[in-house]
């Protein structure tokens, strides 16, 4: 489709950019700029981007960072024993395999984003460890442009003092965003219930949702805010990461409208009449 190749260079802040395994979601459309604190994750990310940052985001104060069994837990608020030791898809090898377990406590300073000398950017993905919030509040200024965020979100706190969902969903209202919908939800299983998998490895089959990653938008029932750029590169955005189809059309015929030429959309109603598309909500996550 044509509207697709109008786009390139879509600003990106990948904030906890942590190699996963989900590396290669974002293609060459993205200019990425990714922030990562921990030295090896870091080194890692550098090999392969030229735009890696090795700040640990806050508010500009002191912290205790708390590493732990899984890189991927690592925090700067203190992991919540209590609570995942009662998670058995954490626990039925022992307490030594909870991966929020802390091996070590570092003293860290951290950087406001908003101090950051950076392009502005068009999207924003956060996974931190609790600390999501905290790095928005410290980062209004970085929002200016940008019409997506997804942000991981805890319904329970997997951290100690950690903002959950309601906070991050607040704070972004206030900021003009509005909640569009959550992908890759966590479940793990709760104790005493055990189910492995065929190759006998625990998996998150429960029912008990702990946390999701959120996608937030700048307000699609407003948009005149929206630039033709905006429009644009938001549309590309939700097209190939999160197949939102209808907010896309919705985007793209406004574009056209206010181009005076209708053949994107054109284009775009005959690529979904001739697909059968599916939809990108529900995703659970094989693993924490």
């Amino acid at each position: 489709m044509e509207f697709l190749n109008l786009v390139n260079n879509i600003k990106m802040y990948d904030i906890g950019a942590m190699e996963e395994d989900n590396n290669n979601r974002f293609n060459q459309k993205y200019d990425l700029y990714l922030f990562e604190p921990q030295e090896k994750e870091y080194l890692k990310l550098k090999k392969k981007n030229k735009n890696v940052y090795k700040y640990f985001l806050g508010d500009g104060k002191e912290h205790t960072f708390y590493i732990t069994r899984y890189p991927g837990c690592c925090s700067i608020l203190e992991p919540n024993l209590e609570l995942t030791n009662q998670m058995s898809t954490f626990m039925a090898y022992g307490l030594h395999t909870n991966p929020f377990l802390v091996l070590k406590k570092e003293k860290i300073v951290t950087t406001k984003l908003d101090d950051i000398e950076i392009p502005l950017p068009r999207f924003i993905k956060l996974d931190t460890q609790g600390s999501e919030l905290l790095i928005l509040q410290n980062g209004i200024s970085k929002l200016k442009e940008c019409t997506v965020i997804e942000c991981e979100s805890e319904f329970i706190q997997l951290y100690k003092n950690q903002p959950l969902y309601g906070e991050v969903d607040k704070f972004l209202r206030e900021q003009g965003f509005i909640f569009h919908k959550f992908i890759d939800f966590r479940v793990p299983q709760v104790c005493p219930y055990v189910k492995k998998n065929y190759q006998g490895l625990l998996s998150e089959e429960g029912n008990q949702i702990i946390s999701a990653d959120g996608i937030w938008l700048k307000n699609i029932y407003d948009l005149e805010k929206y630039t033709n750029d905006e429009l644009l590169e938001t549309s590309y955005i939700l097209f190939d990461l999160y197949k939102s189809y209808d907010v896309v059309c919705r985007l793209v015929y406004e574009y056209c409208n206010r181009i005076k030429n209708d053949k994107y959309i054109i284009q775009y109603l005959d690529y979904l009449n001739k697909n059968n598309l599916e939809k990108y909500i529900l995703n659970i996550k094989s693993q924490v």
